[in-house]
Parts: structure tokens; C-alpha cells; sequence
């Protein structure tokens, strides 16, 4: 999937996206060809597009977060001892 974020100050008339916007496609077609008149970057490789929370705690434009995280214990699902197993035949 490509993403690409329109970023010129020029809007085609029949292109539907204003400049900010974020285009999702998995077309190759370059979005400038589709809409003649507009500047559209593509995202790099990597970045991770995430909707803001209530709180305000992913303002637009930022970045951050966590490439690997290791589990704490209290982040762990619980789990169960796993059944023994006999081998082996018993006599009655």
C-alpha cells in the first residue's frame, strides 16, 4: 500500500483532496498524473499513520513510540501449568 500526503498549496478542481490530506492507494499511478496541478509526498517506509487520541496524546505531525517492547509481567497474558504426563502402564 502507498500513502501519500498531498503538499502543495494548488488544488486541481477534480482532485478531491486538500493539501494535508492522506491518500491511500495501491495503485502506481503517481497522484500528480491523476490530478494534474498538485504536489503529493509519499510517506517513508515505515511510518505508521495513527488516529489522535481523546487526550490529545498523538498531536498531528508527531512522532515517537516504540520500534520493540518487551513485556512486564503485568502486561503478560496468564497462563495455566501445563497437564502431566504419564508414560508408561500402570498395574491394577
Amino acid at each position: 500500500m502507498t500513502v501519500k500526503v498531498q503538499s502543495g498549496g494548488g488544488k486541481s478542481v477534480l482532485c478531491p483532496y486538500d493539501a494535508g490530506d492522506l491518500y491511500f492507494t495501491l495503485s502506481d499511478t503517481d497522484p500528480s498524473a491523476r490530478w494534474p496541478g498538485t504536489k503529493w509526498e509519499l510517506l517513508a517506509a515505515g511510518t505508521f499513520v495513527c488516529a489522535g487520541a481523546a487526550s490529545g496524546a498523538y498531536a498531528v505531525g508527531s512522532t515517537g513510540g516504540e520500534a520493540a517492547h518487551v513485556l512486564t509481567v503485568d502486561e503478560m497474558p496468564g497462563t495455566r501449568t501445563p497437564p502431566t504426563i504419564r508414560t508408561g502402564r500402570s498395574s491394577t
